[in-house]
């Protein structure tokens, strides 16, 4: 599609910036740029899009210096108002008498479930465990379990009792919590310094981390009985040392339910139930000190450590990646995934994608939104994307709408200034950005071009999706075929596995694609879709390619709408 012409040309240099954002107007002129290579900043104070993700939950924080239950919005910029969603502390306003808000304070646990109350969650702080309606906060069984015992570690099973974890009292107990709100019947099961208890659905046991015989270990018990007169014993058969001593943290691993998360004095480890064995997390995320690790459906690691208790720590599941909030005024002792349906089903390998030039959204911006997610897919490229231009309305910055309609991430990209405001690419995403490249092309005798590249994770897997558009002048005027080669040069770079989409303006036996096929596979399965004009496609300029090795690909096609003069290109995918 030929693009509104440019009066200024830019050089045939390459310029990358490299930025750890994840809404779709961060990028501005005054960040770093580098010429000629790939250049990853330091870690940086997580930013993020206006609005909560699709499939990822809120965090609870567990606040020690003000005994303060905090509930936020995993992806807003700061936390703070109004990202915070909940800040919960036992009162006398919410049901609970003078003496347990008392006993009440330095929250060390939550755990938010479905009970038959509804939505609740169970809580431990002080010498108190308590139980409190989701909906309200209110209490709706609490109990002052004494000094000494420091409760460590809570869970709420399905039948309305609740789990407690004693350090310092040396047990865990099974509370009757289910048969009234002041319930004090318990089964007992002795075990040193317990510090964490997790439901754990799949085998019907109680995972606890603690001391037996002397040895670390990661047990499980076996509630037996009734409700109303339970029993708890160790299934032996089940139990496994822990490779390093101290005990912490243990919780299930979203996206994989033979997986557990496990955290000792020294370390953070991966847990195979079935294999019964522990893999070390690399990189950043395996250090001494963490209470809590528990991870996002997206695969975003959330860590917590009181040694840095005003730092909430974030990494990929890999542990590579490393951004946080700085909660000033705090200390926080465990995060935990505040999503009280305890959803720990594996996701689909498949990931859909999605190009689509979008005409400067000539045909609506409501009905881009549409097709897109008429379609469902997990990442988007488009092309002709207008912010703040008069000619598509000078407070109109179309990737980020698109993305809120679409309930998805965003990231523009820009290609050069316009009509008072900016034209370029975008980028949408189901899945957080860890991390936005821009790579500006050479534009030889045409209009500024670029490539946008971010990285993201399925299933614990990391790879980059980009999206870009090439000159309509073509590789007669050299314009295309340059800004392949250079496309070429950075995919050398890129060790990732890589996914690039967009408007290339050429056919596939063009030499501008045909120079792209020397470092990408065309995603096109036999003949290549004809993609423009619209109303009567008979030309194939729109693709999917791939760095060989990295991706299967598993479908591909386009879908008939006359919203843009091109027609959307949709693929399956899986990561290799």
């Amino acid at each position: 599609m030929k693009l509104k012409r440019y009066a200024s040309l830019m050089g045939l240099g390459l310029i990358i910036l490299t930025m750890f954002v994840l809404s779709c107007n961060k990028l501005e002129p005054a960040d770093q740029e580098v010429a000629g290579n790939q250049k990853e900043s330091a870690p940086a104070p997580l930013s993020a899009a206006a609005f909560t993700s699709i499939k990822d939950s809120w965090v609870a924080v567990l606040d020690v210096t003000n005994d303060k239950i905090n509930v936020y919005d995993c992806y807003a910029k700061e936390w703070y108002l109004p990202a915070r969603k909940m800040n919960w502390s036992p009162t006398t306003g919410r049901s609970y008498s003078a003496a347990e808000v008392s006993a009440w304070g330095d929250p060390r646990d939550v755990r938010i479930r479905q009970s038959p109350w509804g939505g609740a969650w169970a809580a431990v702080g002080g010498n108190m465990a308590t139980i409190a309606i989701q909906s309200t906060g209110h209490r709706r069984w609490a109990l002052d379990l004494g000094a000494g015992t420091t409760p460590h570690g809570v869970e709420l099973l399905p039948n309305g009792n609740i789990v407690v974890a004693a350090k310092d009292g040396n047990w865990v107990r099974v509370y009757t919590s289910s048969q009234s709100t002041t319930s004090t019947s318990y089964a007992q099961f002795n075990i040193t310094a317990p510090t964490a208890v997790l439901w754990d659905p799949i085998n019907n046991v109680i995972r606890v981390t603690g001391s037996i015989g002397g040895n670390a270990v990661l047990a499980a018990l076996t509630v037996g009985g009734t409700a109303a007169a339970p029993t708890l014993t160790e299934d032996v058969s089940l139990r496994s040392t822990l490779p390093t001593a101290g005990g912490q943290d243990v919780s299930d691993f979203a996206g994989d339910p033979n997986k557990l998360w496990v955290c000792t004095s020294t370390g953070v480890y991966t847990y195979n139930k079935t294999t019964k064995t522990f893999s070390a997390i690399g990189n950043y995320a395996f250090r001494a000190g963490v209470k809590s690790c528990v991870n996002q459906i997206s695969g975003r690691l959330i860590q917590a450590d009181p040694a840095t208790g005003n730092h909430i720590d974030f990494c990929s599941s890999n542990g590579t990646w490393h951004q946080w909030q700085n909660l000033v005024g705090t200390s926080n002792y465990r995060a935990r995934i505040w999503k009280y349906d305890y959803v720990i089903e594996a996701q689909s390998p498949e990931i859909k994608v999605m190009t689509y030039n979008i005409q400067l959204a000539n045909g609506g911006l409501q009905n881009v939104a549409n097709v897109i997610k008429a379609q469902n897919p997990d990442l988007v490229s488009l092309q002709e994307v207008d912010k703040f231009t008069n000619r598509s309305g000078s407070s109109i910055d179309q990737a980020d709408t698109l993305g809120k309609l679409a309930g998805m991430y965003c990231y523009f990209s820009k290609a050069m200034n316009w009509d008072g405001g900016e034209y370029g690419d975008a980028i949408l995403s189901k899945w957080p950005l860890y991390e936005i490249t821009r790579y500006v092309l050479p534009a030889g005798t045409g209009e500024p071009r670029q490539m946008a590249v971010i990285r993201t994770e399925k299933n614990g897997l990391m790879f980059k999706f980009g999206g870009t558009h090439l000159d309509h002048l073509g590789p007669a005027a050299g314009n295309s075929l340059l800004q392949a080669i250079a496309i070429n040069n950075i995919a050398n770079g890129i060790t990732h596995p890589f996914i690039l989409g967009g408007d290339f303006n050429e056919v596939p036996s063009s030499v501008t694609i045909t120079k792209l096929k020397e470092k990408f596979t065309l995603g096109c399965m036999g003949s290549c879709p004809a993609t423009h004009p619209a109303s009567a496609a008979t030309r194939s300029i729109d693709y999917f390619m791939y760095k060989p090795g990295g991706f299967t690909m598993n479908s591909y096609n386009t879908i008939s709408t006359l919203v843009s003069d091109h027609l959307p290109v949709v693929a399956t995918v899986t990561l290799q």
